[in-house]
């Protein structure tokens, strides 16, 4: 059995409605964004980079969903492998705006993790 190899948690994206409005709350917890766009924000969390997404259809509920992003060597093998294990692309993999590819996955139980190369 091959293990994942997983080099830590990098992101954890939040989805809100309106990014420009919620990033000036966001701003008051974590100072200035270090990438900022219309629908993405991004700022320096302690040890981890927190994300301001636009919410979408996938980004159900009151309190939208929360996504972990598990830094990976490889994303296309990271993916492959999750794959093997049971679970169904969530969001196809992209060049996020910020730079570094991503996608998520959903696991056999319904949870949302994504992946993120570097």
């Amino acid at each position: 059995m091959t293990v994942l190899k997983l080099l830590g948690p990098r992101e954890i994206t939040f989805f809100v409605p309106h990014v420009s409005v919620a990033q000036k709350w966001y701003r008051e917890i974590f100072g200035a964004p270090r990438f900022s766009s219309k629908d993405f924000v991004l700022f320096e969390g302690p040890g981890i980079e927190i994300g301001i997404h636009t919410a979408d259809a996938k980004a159900l509920g009151a309190g939208g969903q929360q996504v972990l992003y598990w830094g990976v060597e490889d994303l296309a093998e990271a993916l492959a492998r999750m794959l093997a294990l049971g679970c169904q692309v969530y969001r196809e993999p992209i060049v996020g705006i910020d730079g570094p590819s991503v996608c998520q996955v959903q696991d056999p139980f319904g949870n949302i993790w994504g992946l993120k190369q570097g």
